[in-house]
């Protein structure tokens, strides 16, 4: 019997393509592997590709079985633009306008007392304080305690009578 041959991608596939891929399938098997979304970076001469996840992982040699190719997502949209005022003012609670309210009459006042410059250096975040330095480790120093025996000297003399007084 003659093996078939590898199933090829049904697009061909260059460096830069987009494509859906099983994760280490080429490793350990189809089995338990998923797809993601991948960019080619190289094609290698014995038919597997190079790819870079679009999760950050990047993967050698994947065979082109566990390959899919994919379309170029569209475009990006333009952003949609901003609702008008009165769309956000709707959608806001009273005490949120209120409070907006507020904001504006307080910038207003202070910038008729000249005052607004003021205003915006002041900070309300608090400057984090210098760390101390940091301490050197402890000198290691010998054991605080010692042996007798270790240091030569004989063991005290020491009588403990049993319950008979012996």
């Amino acid at each position: 019997l003659i093996p078939a041959p590898a199933p090829r991608p049904a697009a061909p596939m260059n460096s830069g393509s987009r494509v859906r891929a099983r994760y280490l399938a080429s490793q350990h098997g189809p089995a338990g592997t998923k797809w993601f979304d991948a960019t080619v970076t190289k094609c290698n001469r014995d038919g597997t590709f190079d790819l870079s996840y679009d999760d950050g992982d990047k993967e050698q040699c994947v065979k082109p079985e566990f390959i899919k190719s994919v379309k170029a997502p569209p475009a990006a949209a333009p952003p949609a633009a901003a609702p008008p005022a009165a769309t956000v003012a709707e959608l806001l609670s009273a005490y949120e306008l209120e409070r907006e309210e507020n904001i504006r009459a307080n910038k207003a006042a202070l910038s008729r007392l000249g005052l607004d410059e003021a205003a915006a250096a002041c900070s309300t975040k608090k400057e984090a304080k210098p760390r101390g330095k940091k301490r050197a480790a402890p000198e290691a120093r010998g054991p605080v305690r010692t042996s007798r025996r270790l240091s030569g000297e004989l063991p005290e003399e020491v009588f403990v009578e049993d319950e008979e007084g012996r």
